[in-house]
């Protein structure tokens, strides 16, 4: 089902997200479907633009699972404000970039759907991707189609077509290694007892701490007995979703303990302090990206404005970035290029040791995985950039500490 410029497309938001209307898209078109249907019309390339660079983006976006905070509707408008910023700025050799939303609905089956649609079609590119299995990474394997910027949930770490600039354990180890730069070595790590959390061994030695595993049952709702656990160590960094999250550290606070708290912004987001309170006070958050409220940084603020000319009130999330930045990523790849397929960009990336990203984080080398990562993280053969910026929650606001990028384990600046 293909939309014109002129269509208005309304959304099912979940309870943490505003109700509204997509705005209406001027200078493309906007195709959502859960990838069943196969009638894909043409669209207007924008004034002046002779053809188009046909991407999809596969995620969760009128519906999806709770725990990691789906649908995400803001990812998609970030991929959609990207692409209208390219093209009204010209495009890209001078072609619009048009990039086809296929809504997962947070089923695995779906977002394969979409990959072999993807396959079908023929595309040179699948950017900005959310899922949480993974198995949409077979057809696309199996077409040659590489995957830029996807959020590295499963097997986008390691897999051959896979171009990752953030997920995996970038956030949270950079929420280890920040509170190593405030002298904390002791730290307990509190998750959820669920397998996929389990498995996330902390690279203790690389890190150079001390962790230990402080584990509570999914169901649980009262955190006494992992609260005196946690509080025994030096420091704290929680993990996992954001309600279990938040009453732990409610818990924490309320039973009197000021022990430092580190996580991930993914994860303790700003609604999550909204909720807290005072409790938010003094966490410390480790990113991908820098906040999206962070606009007197002129990339912020560029990105913010593209998601909230699709949506004035979409949500600026770590996630709506590295989606907003899949699309530019994909453009600066091609830039400059006659053929493009998804075997010609495929060999670009491949080579590409300088990628800009706009400002919005320091440029991407596609050519070699970092070595802090891989390090760390053996099965994290596809990490190609493993910095995070640090903030910490002051008068309930996210703050950068420097807004500079450090590498997520030795917490070292990347110029």
């Amino acid at each position: 089902m293909t939309h014109s410029s002129n269509d208005r497309v309304q959304r099912r938001r979940s309870p943490r997200r505003v109700l509204g209307a997509v705005s209406a898209l001027a200078g493309m078109s906007l195709l959502l479907s859960a990838c069943a249907e196969s009638d894909s019309d043409s669209t207007d390339t924008g004034s002046g633009l002779d053809g188009e660079y046909k991407i999809m983006i596969i995620g969760p976006y009128s519906s999806g699972g709770s725990e990691l905070g789906q649908p995400l509707p803001q990812n998609r408008d970030a991929a959609l404000g990207a692409a209208k910023e390219i093209n009204d700025a010209g495009g890209v050799n001078g072609k619009a970039i048009k990039v086809e939303v296929c809504d997962s609905q947070g089923n695995p089956n779906k977002a394969t759907e979409c990959a072999n649609r993807a396959v079908q079609e023929k595309l040179a590119a699948v950017v900005g991707t959310f899922d949480t299995v993974g198995d949409y990474l077979t057809p696309l394997e199996q077409a040659g189609i590489p995957l830029i910027a996807p959020e590295a949930i499963q097997h986008e770490s390691e897999s051959p077509i896979s171009f990752p600039v953030t997920g995996g354990q970038q956030g949270i180890t950079g929420a280890y290694s920040m509170l190593k730069q405030q002298g904390i070595t002791d730290i307990a790590s509190v998750s959820a007892d669920i397998a996929a959390l389990n498995s996330a061994v902390t690279p203790d030695k690389a890190l150079g701490v001390k962790t230990t595993a402080v584990r509570y049952d999914p169901n649980t709702t009262d955190f006494s007995a992992v609260v005196a656990k946690a509080a025994t160590h030096k420091g704290i960094v929680v993990s996992g979703a954001a309600n279990k999250s938040i009453a732990f550290i409610n818990a924490l606070r309320s039973a009197g303990y000021d022990t430092p708290v580190a996580s991930d912004t993914s994860m303790i987001d700003p609604e999550a302090i909204k909720a807290m309170g005072k409790n938010a006070e003094g966490i410390y958050l480790s990113g991908s990206y820098l906040p999206g409220t962070y606009t007197q940084n002129a990339a912020v603020a560029k990105y913010a404005d593209s998601v909230h000319a699709i949506d004035p009130d979409a949500k600026l999330t770590d996630g709506s970035q590295n989606a907003y930045l899949s699309v530019k990523l994909f453009a600066n790849v091609i830039k400059g290029m006659s053929d493009v397929t998804s075997e010609t960009v495929m060999a670009k990336l491949k080579s590409s040791k300088s990628v800009d990203a706009g400002g919005l984080i320091p440029a991407v080398d596609f050519s070699t995985p970092d070595a802090t990562a891989t390090s760390a993280y053996p099965y994290m053969k596809r990490a190609y950039r493993f910095s995070v910026v640090y903030s910490r929650v002051v008068d309930g606001a996210v703050k950068p500490l420097t807004g500079k990028f450090v590498n997520a384990v030795t917490g070292a600046e990347i110029k």
